[in-house]
């Protein structure tokens, strides 16, 4: 019986694979994203385009990071019986009057339909809600003045 590879190779250093091919990761350039700059792995990571290397931007703390609590306008006859029975919601004549700011709701959104005619009050509002409950026959009540709106007011003292 003839000896196997192995057993026969014993005595030469490389076992026939040349210098650096039988150790570890030597022949296909290190493991992982060794030294990148130095082997063929070079194209792979120009593929990858220059974001690839190094951190990009950071987080911010969480006790920093204010979180905008929103709702559309077509949620509204969703959440109107949940808000009613919390206590938000008062009913005058066919206008139903939604006091969202109490709710915790900080900003209504224009998507959805308007069904019925709402009277809203909200901290902050967009232009497409505000249009779609005005087209209704309602009205939206904005509780805090827009930053944009104040900082053009005292640019325009100068």
């Amino acid at each position: 019986m003839a000896k196997k590879k192995k057993q026969k190779k014993r005595g030469s250093r490389e076992h026939g694979r040349g210098k650096k091919a039988g150790r570890g990761a030597g022949l296909r350039g290190g493991r992982g994203n060794a030294n990148p700059n130095g082997s063929r792995k070079l194209t792979t990571f120009e593929e990858k385009g220059t974001d690839y290397f190094g951190g990009h931007g950071f987080n911010r703390p969480p006790e920093v990071v204010e979180e905008t609590v929103t709702m559309n306008v077509g949620d509204l006859l969703d959440e109107v019986d949940d808000l009613a029975e919390e206590g938000f919601v008062d009913e005058e004549g066919d206008t139903m009057v939604v006091d969202l700011e109490a709710a915790g709701i900080d900003k209504l959104l224009g998507a959805g339909r308007v069904h019925k005619t709402y009277e809203v009050r909200v901290p902050q509002t967009t232009d497409k809600a505000h249009d779609k409950i005005e087209a209704n026959g309602g009205s939206i009540e904005v509780t805090e003045p827009d930053e944009d709106a104040s900082d053009g007011e005292e640019s325009s003292n100068d």
